[in-house]
């Protein structure tokens, strides 16, 4: 399991969130690894902790950002809804 999930997957719809915002960044990185060689546990704590998250690829667009750092949000109220994702990250 991606250690993305590890402490947010209490509920499924936060998870396939989280996971959106990884595969938006890694998209606008041209398929970097997301934290490179960390070792998984250590990632699952940072992300837990709230302590880093992902940072903006160079070519991608502050308001996809925007949209892709608010699905890394861990308070399950909060979390965007996969048809959110999408309709906030649709470019015209």
């Amino acid at each position: 399991m991606m250690p993305l999930c590890v402490c947010v997957c209490a509920c499924v719809c936060v998870c396939v969130c989280v996971l959106a915002g990884v595969l938006l960044w890694e998209i606008f990185t041209g398929a970097d690894t997301p934290y490179g060689k960390i070792p998984q546990n250590v990632v699952a704590d940072m992300i837990c902790s709230d302590s880093q998250r992902l940072s903006q690829p160079d070519h991608c667009p502050a308001d996809v950002f925007h949209v892709m750092s608010s699905c890394w949000i861990t308070v399950r109220n909060q979390v965007f809804s996969l048809s959110t994702i999408i309709t906030r990250t649709c470019l015209d």
